[in-house]
C-alpha cells in the first residue's frame, strides 16, 4: 500500500514527520539538550520539501530554524571535535536554503498568510 500512495498523501507524511521533528528540536532546545547535524539536516530538507511544493510552513518550522541558524553561527566548535567536512559542511548548507528562502519569501519571523486566511490551530 506504501507503494501506492498519491503524492498528496505522500506530501501529508512529509509534513506530519517535519512537524514532529520540529517538536523534538523545539523540546531539546528547551531542555538544552544537543541537537544532532542529522537532525538539523532532516529539518531542513523537510522544510525544503514542502515549501518546493508549495505548502506552507507551520510557524514554529521557521521559528526553530531560525533558532538553529543563530545558534550555528554564535556558537564555537569546541577544539576536542573534528571538523570533517560533513560536521563543517551541514551550518552553510542550512544557510544557504535558508538565505535563498529568505530572499524569496522575506524574514523567518514574518507569518506566511497565502492561502490559509491567517487562521492557526
Amino acid at each position: 500500500m506504501s507503494g501506492t500512495q498519491a503524492p498528496s498523501d505522500r506530501m501529508a507524511e512529509v509534513e506530519r514527520l517535519t512537524a514532529a521533528l520540529t517538536d523534538q528540536i523545539l523540546d531539546a532546545q528547551i531542555m538544552n539538550r544537543p541537537i544532532s547535524e542529522d537532525q538539523a539536516h532532516a529539518l531542513a530538507k523537510g522544510a525544503r520539501l514542502l515549501h518546493d511544493n508549495g505548502m506552507p510552513w507551520p510557524p514554529v518550522l521557521a521559528q526553530v530554524l531560525q533558532t538553529l541558524m543563530d545558534g550555528r553561527s554564535e556558537a564555537e566548535p569546541e577544539p576536542e571535535i573534528s571538523t570533517e567536512a560533513t560536521n563543517a559542511s551541514a551550518p552553510k548548507g542550512l544557510s544557504r536554503f535558508l538565505g535563498a528562502f529568505r530572499r524569496e519569501k522575506g524574514p523567518l519571523d514574518q507569518p506566511t498568510s497565502e492561502s490559509d486566511g491567517g487562521a492557526q490551530g
